[in-house]
Formats: structure tokens, C-alpha cells, sequence
């Protein structure tokens, strides 16, 4: 590892053996995205945990406390939709890397068997690195959470 460039005929020895040169600024960038994609697989573990907790809560609870709207009611807020793009974006970006694309109208269309093709329609977010991508799906994974709180409450209320 080195800052000012490596020695006269390091590249060479080191291609020749298992020895790989970098600089501090390689190795941090690479570390940091080592670290987001570990982040990556706890977001997906989350996701599974919170729609666990989604479909313990019975249709009229998830609707009362705006976790889903009523049957036809077009634009509403979906926890469901929520969990489908996460585990969507976090698995295609465990399997398959970035560019990622993260949509809750086509992952629910693909957990009906529709939505072959392009996913990059009505809204649509790409990334390009796993920190994008976490840093966003943790702020949508967190508001569903808070949201599955308060109707877990509600709920505990009325029994």
C-alpha cells in the first residue's frame, strides 16, 4: 500500500504473485462499500422482519393507521408496496450489483406476475452504489416501521 506510487517493478512482482497494490484512498473506498453492501443484507433482513409484522396486523388495522388504503382507492400510502421494492432493490443489488433501480409500482406488478421489461416508469429511482441505495431504503424502511409501531399500539388498545 502506498500514497506516492509503488516502486520500480512492484506492479510486476505483484502481478506475478497474490499480492495486490492499492493507496489508502482505494482501500477506503473499497471498505466503504464492502461495509454498504453488508448493510445491504441487514436492510433485506429488516424488510423480511417488517413484513412479518405487516401481515400480523388484520386488514382493518393496516388501514386505519395508513398503512395501506381502503380496496380502490389509487395513491395510497402501501406498506406492502414498501416491503416488495426494498426486498426487490436489495436483492437485485446482492445478485446482481449496481446500477439498482428501486419501484413499489413494479415490484407489486411482479408479485402478480406482471411488469416484464422495463422497470424505470412512474417512480422510478436508480442508484448507482450500495450507500445510495441504503441510505434511502433505511429512510423508507424506518417510516414503515414507525407506522407499524403506532398500529401495533392501536391495536394492543383494543384486545
Amino acid at each position: 500500500m502506498c500514497e506516492a506510487g509503488h516502486q520500480k517493478g512492484a506492479r510486476e512482482a505483484a502481478y506475478l504473485t497474490n499480492i495486490q497494490l492499492t493507496s489508502l484512498a482505494d482501500l477506503s473506498e473499497t471498505c466503504a462499500q464492502e461495509l454498504a453492501m453488508m448493510q445491504v443484507r441487514k436492510l433485506y433482513l429488516r424488510g423480511l422482519r417488517l413484513g412479518d409484522r405487516y401481515w400480523e396486523l388484520d386488514k382493518d388495522t393496516r388501514i386505519k393507521h395508513g398503512l395501506r388504503g381502503e380496496v380502490g382507492t389509487g395513491h395510497a400510502y402501501s406498506g406492502n408496496r414498501v416491503i416488495k421494492a426494498a426486498k426487490a432493490a436489495l436483492l437485485a443489488a446482492m445478485f446482481h450489483g449496481f446500477p439498482v433501480v428501486y419501484n413499489e409500482l413494479y415490484a407489486d406488478l411482479l408479485a402478480y406476475g406482471g411488469g416484464a421489461g422495463d422497470n424505470h416508469f412512474d417512480g422510478a429511482i436508480s442508484f448507482e452504489s450500495p450507500i445510495e441505495l441504503v441510505d434511502f431504503v433505511s429512510d423508507r424502511l424506518a417510516e414503515l416501521d414507525s407506522l407499524l409501531q403506532k398500529a401495533e399500539r392501536g391495536q394492543g388498545e383494543h384486545r
